[in-house]
């Protein structure tokens, strides 16, 4: 699994940012579907 600090190494800060709210949209589009 990739970490974060590898992404944020090779990332632009604008696509990590994309990165990470697309995950955190998913962890929490799950969350209501299991929850």
């Amino acid at each position: 699994m990739t970490s974060y600090g590898y992404l944020a190494r090779v990332l632009e800060p604008a696509e990590l940012r994309e990165l990470v709210r697309e995950r955190a949209r998913a962890i929490a589009n799950r969350q209501a579907a299991t929850g």
